[in-house]
Protein backbone atom coordinates (compact mmCIF):
# COMPACT_ATOMS: atom_id res chain seq x y z
CA UNK A 1 0.00 0.00 0.00
CA UNK A 2 1.33 3.81 -0.51
CA UNK A 3 2.74 5.23 1.94
CA UNK A 4 0.30 6.91 4.24
CA UNK A 5 0.75 10.31 6.75
CA UNK A 6 -0.98 10.68 9.59
CA UNK A 7 -4.06 12.34 8.33
CA UNK A 8 -4.16 9.49 5.25
CA UNK A 9 -4.15 6.99 8.10
CA UNK A 10 -7.12 7.81 10.08
CA UNK A 11 -8.96 7.83 6.67
CA UNK A 12 -8.02 4.04 6.51
CA UNK A 13 -8.55 3.24 10.29
CA UNK A 14 -11.87 4.44 9.41
CA UNK A 15 -12.54 2.18 6.46
CA UNK A 16 -11.23 -0.50 8.37
CA UNK A 17 -13.88 0.53 11.14
CA UNK A 18 -16.95 0.67 8.64
CA UNK A 19 -16.83 4.59 8.55
CA UNK A 20 -16.57 5.92 4.86
CA UNK A 21 -14.08 8.89 5.11
CA UNK A 22 -15.43 12.48 3.19
CA UNK A 23 -12.27 12.28 1.14
CA UNK A 24 -13.84 9.09 -0.66
CA UNK A 25 -16.88 11.27 -1.30
CA UNK A 26 -15.50 14.23 -1.93
CA UNK A 27 -17.00 16.50 0.76
CA UNK A 28 -13.98 16.83 2.67
CA UNK A 29 -10.03 16.48 3.41
CA UNK A 30 -7.47 13.77 4.06
CA UNK A 31 -8.21 13.04 7.52
CA UNK A 32 -11.38 14.64 8.04
CA UNK A 33 -14.16 13.29 10.39
CA UNK A 34 -17.55 12.79 8.82
CA UNK A 35 -19.87 15.07 9.87
CA UNK A 36 -23.22 12.14 10.20
CA UNK A 37 -20.06 9.98 12.09
CA UNK A 38 -17.96 12.52 14.08
CA UNK A 39 -16.93 9.49 16.58
CA UNK A 40 -14.29 8.79 16.98
CA UNK A 41 -12.75 11.36 16.43
CA UNK A 42 -9.78 13.05 14.74
CA UNK A 43 -7.83 13.13 18.54
CA UNK A 44 -9.31 9.81 19.90
CA UNK A 45 -7.81 8.17 16.30
CA UNK A 46 -4.28 9.84 16.54
CA UNK A 47 -4.32 8.21 20.50
CA UNK A 48 -4.77 5.12 19.00
CA UNK A 49 -2.11 5.32 16.38
CA UNK A 50 0.10 6.59 19.17
CA UNK A 51 -1.83 3.07 20.89
CA UNK A 52 -0.85 1.06 18.42
CA UNK A 53 2.76 1.93 18.31
CA UNK A 54 3.07 1.29 21.52
CA UNK A 55 2.06 -1.75 21.91
CA UNK A 56 4.37 -2.89 18.80
CA UNK A 57 7.48 -1.90 20.26
CA UNK A 58 6.55 -3.66 23.19
CA UNK A 59 5.82 -6.59 21.40
CA UNK A 60 8.95 -6.72 18.97
CA UNK A 61 10.94 -5.23 21.24
CA UNK A 62 11.56 -2.09 19.83
CA UNK A 63 12.69 0.72 21.63
CA UNK A 64 13.68 4.65 20.93
CA UNK A 65 17.31 5.93 21.41
CA UNK A 66 19.02 8.76 19.75
CA UNK A 67 22.66 7.87 19.33
CA UNK A 68 25.14 5.43 21.56
CA UNK A 69 28.99 6.19 22.34
CA UNK A 70 30.82 2.71 22.49
CA UNK A 71 34.14 2.56 23.67
CA UNK A 72 36.63 0.25 21.13
CA UNK A 73 40.01 -0.63 22.01
CA UNK A 74 42.66 -0.74 20.08
CA UNK A 75 43.49 -4.24 18.02
CA UNK A 76 46.65 -6.08 17.06
CA UNK A 77 44.92 -8.60 14.55
CA UNK A 78 44.40 -8.71 10.96
CA UNK A 79 40.66 -8.27 9.76
CA UNK A 80 37.21 -6.40 11.22
CA UNK A 81 36.88 -5.71 14.24
CA UNK A 82 33.08 -6.91 15.86
CA UNK A 83 30.68 -5.03 17.81
CA UNK A 84 27.49 -7.14 18.90
CA UNK A 85 24.76 -5.14 18.85
CA UNK A 86 22.50 -7.03 21.67
CA UNK A 87 22.41 -5.53 24.88
CA UNK A 88 24.73 -2.31 23.83
CA UNK A 89 24.88 0.07 26.41
CA UNK A 90 22.25 2.63 26.29
CA UNK A 91 20.50 0.06 24.18
CA UNK A 92 19.91 -2.21 26.91
CA UNK A 93 18.12 -5.53 26.37
CA UNK A 94 16.71 -4.23 23.02
CA UNK A 95 17.77 -5.03 19.79
CA UNK A 96 18.37 -2.46 17.26
CA UNK A 97 16.61 -2.62 14.17
CA UNK A 98 18.30 0.10 12.20
CA UNK A 99 21.54 1.47 11.87
CA UNK A 100 21.54 4.94 10.39
CA UNK A 101 25.08 6.44 10.83
CA UNK A 102 28.31 5.71 12.15
CA UNK A 103 31.67 7.70 13.15
CA UNK A 104 34.41 7.07 14.63
CA UNK A 105 36.53 9.17 16.86
CA UNK A 106 39.87 8.45 17.52
CA UNK A 107 40.18 11.71 20.16
CA UNK A 108 42.63 13.68 17.60
CA UNK A 109 41.07 15.68 15.14
CA UNK A 110 37.38 15.82 13.66
CA UNK A 111 34.91 12.83 14.06
CA UNK A 112 35.24 10.62 10.88
CA UNK A 113 31.87 9.35 9.32
CA UNK A 114 32.40 5.82 8.26
CA UNK A 115 31.04 4.63 4.85
CA UNK A 116 28.23 1.77 5.35
CA UNK A 117 28.40 -0.95 3.34
CA UNK A 118 27.60 -4.54 3.46
CA UNK A 119 29.60 -7.37 3.05
CA UNK A 120 28.22 -8.55 -0.22
CA UNK A 121 29.11 -5.77 -1.57
CA UNK A 122 32.56 -5.69 -0.64
CA UNK A 123 32.96 -9.36 -1.68
CA UNK A 124 31.47 -8.39 -4.98
CA UNK A 125 33.92 -5.45 -5.08
CA UNK A 126 36.94 -7.28 -3.89
CA UNK A 127 37.76 -5.38 -0.75
CA UNK A 128 39.95 -7.72 0.94
CA UNK A 129 39.03 -6.98 5.06
CA UNK A 130 40.05 -10.46 6.10
CA UNK A 131 43.84 -9.29 5.11
CA UNK A 132 43.91 -5.72 6.64
CA UNK A 133 46.06 -4.78 9.26
CA UNK A 134 44.90 -2.01 12.09
CA UNK A 135 44.30 1.79 11.11
CA UNK A 136 41.82 4.19 11.67
CA UNK A 137 38.30 2.74 10.56
CA UNK A 138 36.96 3.54 7.24
CA UNK A 139 33.55 1.76 6.76
CA UNK A 140 31.47 -0.27 8.40
CA UNK A 141 28.73 -3.25 7.73
CA UNK A 142 26.00 -5.21 10.07
CA UNK A 143 25.48 -8.98 9.42
CA UNK A 144 23.49 -10.83 11.83
CA UNK A 145 22.96 -8.52 14.75
CA UNK A 146 26.90 -7.81 14.48
CA UNK A 147 28.49 -4.68 13.11
CA UNK A 148 31.84 -4.89 11.47
CA UNK A 149 34.36 -2.09 11.73
CA UNK A 150 36.94 -2.34 9.27
CA UNK A 151 40.15 -1.41 9.08
CA UNK A 152 40.01 -2.40 12.75
CA UNK A 153 41.53 0.44 15.10
CA UNK A 154 44.88 0.59 16.04
CA UNK A 155 44.76 2.93 17.84
CA UNK A 156 41.62 3.35 21.17
CA UNK A 157 38.62 5.19 20.02
CA UNK A 158 34.60 5.56 20.45
CA UNK A 159 32.32 4.49 17.76
CA UNK A 160 29.45 6.83 17.94
CA UNK A 161 26.19 4.92 16.49
CA UNK A 162 23.07 6.35 15.10
CA UNK A 163 20.51 3.20 15.49
CA UNK A 164 16.34 3.41 15.28
CA UNK A 165 15.52 1.00 18.18
CA UNK A 166 11.75 2.15 18.17
CA UNK A 167 8.60 3.12 15.94
CA UNK A 168 7.94 6.91 16.49
CA UNK A 169 4.39 7.93 16.12
CA UNK A 170 3.43 10.56 13.71
CA UNK A 171 3.54 14.04 15.55
CA UNK A 172 1.53 15.96 12.79
CA UNK A 173 -0.92 15.29 9.86
CA UNK A 174 1.66 15.60 7.25
CA UNK A 175 4.12 13.33 9.65
CA UNK A 176 4.90 9.99 8.38
CA UNK A 177 6.04 6.54 10.28
CA UNK A 178 9.85 6.46 9.33
CA UNK A 179 11.34 3.46 11.22
CA UNK A 180 9.17 0.95 9.33
CA UNK A 181 9.30 -0.33 5.49
CA UNK A 182 6.54 0.92 3.42
CA UNK A 183 4.71 -2.26 3.03
CA UNK A 184 4.20 -2.87 6.75
CA UNK A 185 3.00 0.24 7.79
CA UNK A 186 -0.50 -1.19 7.36
CA UNK A 187 -0.05 -3.34 10.21
CA UNK A 188 0.53 -0.28 12.79
CA UNK A 189 -2.90 1.64 11.37
CA UNK A 190 -4.99 -1.69 11.39
CA UNK A 191 -4.05 -2.01 15.01
CA UNK A 192 -5.61 1.43 15.66
CA UNK A 193 -8.39 0.70 14.21
CA UNK A 194 -8.49 -3.20 16.59
CA UNK A 195 -7.47 -0.65 19.53
CA UNK A 196 -10.70 1.29 18.62
CA UNK A 197 -12.99 -1.59 18.21
CA UNK A 198 -11.99 -2.88 21.63
CA UNK A 199 -13.50 -0.15 23.27
CA UNK A 200 -16.89 -0.37 21.65
CA UNK A 201 -18.11 -3.46 23.86
CA UNK A 202 -21.87 -2.85 23.34
CA UNK A 203 -22.13 -2.33 19.72
CA UNK A 204 -21.99 -5.87 18.05
CA UNK A 205 -21.31 -4.35 14.12
CA UNK A 206 -18.49 -3.27 15.81
CA UNK A 207 -17.49 -6.30 17.82
CA UNK A 208 -17.73 -8.36 14.27
CA UNK A 209 -15.59 -5.93 13.00
CA UNK A 210 -12.97 -6.84 15.35
CA UNK A 211 -13.13 -10.71 15.47
CA UNK A 212 -12.12 -10.54 11.21
CA UNK A 213 -9.54 -7.85 11.90
CA UNK A 214 -8.12 -8.56 15.26
CA UNK A 215 -6.24 -11.38 14.30
CA UNK A 216 -4.80 -9.55 10.88
CA UNK A 217 -2.93 -7.04 13.82
CA UNK A 218 -2.23 -9.13 16.77
CA UNK A 219 -1.02 -12.41 15.47
CA UNK A 220 -0.01 -12.18 11.43
CA UNK A 221 1.11 -8.27 11.53
CA UNK A 222 2.83 -8.47 14.98
CA UNK A 223 4.47 -12.05 13.87
CA UNK A 224 5.26 -10.39 10.11
CA UNK A 225 7.12 -7.49 12.10
CA UNK A 226 9.13 -9.84 14.05
CA UNK A 227 10.10 -11.51 11.80
CA UNK A 228 11.59 -8.47 9.69
CA UNK A 229 13.30 -7.34 12.77
CA UNK A 230 14.92 -10.74 12.96
CA UNK A 231 15.98 -10.24 9.44
CA UNK A 232 16.72 -6.81 8.80
CA UNK A 233 19.95 -7.20 9.46
CA UNK A 234 21.22 -10.03 8.38
CA UNK A 235 23.08 -10.50 5.04
CA UNK A 236 21.68 -11.21 1.43
CA UNK A 237 22.21 -14.51 0.39
CA UNK A 238 22.62 -15.37 -3.15
CA UNK A 239 21.10 -18.58 -4.71
CA UNK A 240 23.50 -20.25 -7.33
CA UNK A 241 21.47 -21.83 -10.45
CA UNK A 242 21.78 -25.85 -11.31
CA UNK A 243 21.41 -28.15 -14.12
CA UNK A 244 20.03 -31.16 -13.35
CA UNK A 245 20.59 -33.93 -15.60
CA UNK A 246 18.61 -36.98 -13.50
CA UNK A 247 15.93 -38.32 -15.25
CA UNK A 248 13.11 -41.06 -14.34
CA UNK A 249 9.45 -41.30 -13.32
CA UNK A 250 8.42 -38.25 -11.38
CA UNK A 251 11.77 -36.17 -12.08
CA UNK A 252 11.72 -33.31 -14.80
CA UNK A 253 14.99 -32.29 -16.33
CA UNK A 254 15.35 -28.44 -16.16
CA UNK A 255 18.75 -28.71 -18.62
CA UNK A 256 18.61 -25.81 -21.01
Amino acid sequence: MPLLNRAQARDFIRREIGITPPIDTGTGNAGDAPANRPDPTNAILNQCIWTSIEQVNRRIGFAETTSIQYPVAAQTTLGPTSIPLQNILSASSNLINDVRRAAWNGGVGDVQVLEAWTSDDMDKSGYQYDNMGPAVPQRFWVRAYTLFLSPAPASAGTLNLYAGMGVLPPISDSDYIQQLPESYQDIVWRGAAVKWLETCTQDSEAQARLQAIAPLFYQQGLDELMTWKMGVNKPQTFSFGYRSYRRGPGLRSNKS
